[in-house]
């Protein structure tokens, strides 16, 4: 009886298992129950296996960035870091162009923090110069002009309107753009030999690296390789029939030469395109001619000074006249502008 029992239990499971589309043997849909399924299995692609059967490598970790180098503080190529305090001195340039100078400030401006960068330089008599700094791009520097005293310069730089239109007793350099060039320059007249120019590079904004770059050039005036004294008693000689470049603006005013006059004689002054000249004659003695000039209607004859300034901006000048003088001088005043011109007389 249990036998039979046993038997009939046996029958109800296995149909039950064939009801469920079930195998004995196998897990659902014909897998079997004790492995994992794999695409290659249910005929799926393995995203990792392509079609032609070869395994795709993994890709490599990303290369590590290299080091940048360290920033050299070689400022203008001295031993180090340039004085952070005037009086303790300034690195000289000479003129040519400086790499490895920095401003490597910390952020705390202790004792350690460098934030100033003091240096001079000198110039000749009539010489023309310019300082460019360039910063990194971090880097938003700005420059401060000095006296030998070392504080801030008062000088009136005409030239320099849009940094000192009003003569304001500080004279600084900053555009407030990091990574901004910045820079000043200047024409030195003739009452010194030489001059000394004391400046200091300081940082506004950011900290790195920055390139200084002196340009010299100097005046050659009547083709003399310097500049025309501004008195005649300074004047340059010129010869007759031949054509002499010369340079007037903000810091160079007035040129005089001294030309060899026998008889009737033309002078003509030819400006460039910025420069508005006038110029005056002299007699031997340096004084302002009083010549009747018959044929210059313009001129008032009554005048003490014989002057001439008709022709505009970038306009020649030019003037003839007789004397029995073998000496005479001419003297050229910038009235407008600055810039080149050529001088000739016959």
């Amino acid at each position: 009886m249990n036998l039979k029992k046993a038997l009939g239990f046996s029958i109800t499971i296995l149909a039950l298992l064939l009801l469920a589309g079930c195998d004995p043997q196998f897990g659902p849909s014909g897998t079997d129950s004790g492995q994992v399924s794999t695409p290659s299995d249910t005929g799926q692609q393995d995203p990792l296996q392509p079609s032609d059967g070869q395994t795709i490598e993994p890709s490599p970790p990303p290369a590590s960035q290299p080091t940048p180098p360290p920033v050299k503080e070689l400022d203008g190529n001295s031993p180090g870091d340039s004085p952070d305090k005037f009086q303790d001195g300034q690195v000289e340039l000479l003129p040519g162009e400086y790499t490895d100078n920095a401003l490597l400030r910390n952020d705390d401006f202790d004792d350690k923090s460098d934030d100033v960068d003091n240096y001079k330089f000198k110039v000749a008599a009539g010489d023309w110069f310019k300082l460019t700094l360039t910063p990194v791009s971090e880097l938003d520097p700005q420059i401060l002009i000095h006296d030998e005293g070392g504080k801030d310069k008062t000088w009136d730089y005409t030239y320099y309107y849009v940094g000192n239109p009003t003569g304001q007793p500080q004279f600084k350099l900053n555009s407030g753009i990091v990574g901004k060039e910045e820079s000043f320059w200047s024409q030195m007249s003739t009452e010194q030999d030489s001059y000394t120019y004391y400046f200091s590079v300081m940082t506004v904004k950011g900290k790195g690296a920055y390139t200084l770059q002196l340009e010299t050039k100097k005046q050659n005036d009547g083709s003399a390789g310097k500049d025309a004294g501004e008195k005649p008693a300074k004047a340059i000689s010129l010869e007759a029939g031949k054509e002499y470049p010369g340079l007037l603006n903000f810091n160079d005013m007035m040129d005089c030469y001294k030309l060899s006059t026998p008889g009737r004689t033309t002078v003509t002054v030819t400006p460039t395109e910025k420069l508005d000249v006038s110029f005056t004659l002299h007699d031997e003695g340096g004084k302002d001619k009083t010549w009747d000039l018959t044929y210059y209607k313009k001129t008032d004859k009554k005048a003490s000074t014989f002057k001439i300034n008709d022709a505009d901006t970038g306009l020649p000048e030019s003037v003839t006249w007789d004397t029995t003088s073998s000496t005479q001088f001419v003297c050229l005043k910038k009235e407008k502008g600055s810039g080149d011109y050529t001088i000739k007389y016959s």
